[in-house]
């Protein structure tokens, strides 16, 4: 079913982003969408080791940062439970993303008490914007 509606409305795409060359060259065995259409962005972010100043090495807190989609199988909600463990330990965390689970992870972030250390950036266009103080990453 996902295959037809695929082919479908792949006429209608300029190009096709595939998070991996293995889901490319399914795309294309399946024939799809034609290889002209497809590019491949790992993780949904294009090339950021040379755009992102290196790690400072006495960062105050820790940053981490997640990319992804707000959904059950991104597991947003077991990181912000791990990471409220850590009540003495200082760190940050940026969450870039949307999705239908937002309102859940904010209630957890106020139930947690962790609204001083948790960012909700939403969806970002120029992620990797956001790296240059991330000690941490978290991308699928």
């Amino acid at each position: 079913m996902y295959s037809r509606m695929e082919k479908t409305v792949q006429s209608l795409a300029a190009k096709i982003i595939k998070v991996s060359e293995y889901d490319r060259k399914l795309v294309l065995s399946k024939k799809i969408a034609p290889a002209h259409k497809m590019l491949t962005i790992h993780n949904g972010i294009d090339q950021i080791e040379n755009r992102v100043a290196p790690i400072k090495e006495n960062e105050e807190h820790p940053l981490i940062m997640m990319v992804a989609r707000f959904e059950v199988s991104k597991r947003q909600d077991l990181l912000l439970e791990a990471l409220a463990e850590l009540s003495d330990t200082p760190w940050r965390l940026q969450l870039i993303g949307d999705g239908s689970l937002r309102p859940s992870l904010e209630k957890i972030v106020t139930d947690k008490g962790l609204t001083d250390r948790v960012s909700f950036l939403g969806n970002q266009l120029e992620t990797h914007l956001h790296l240059r103080k991330v000690n941490y990453l978290f991308c699928y």
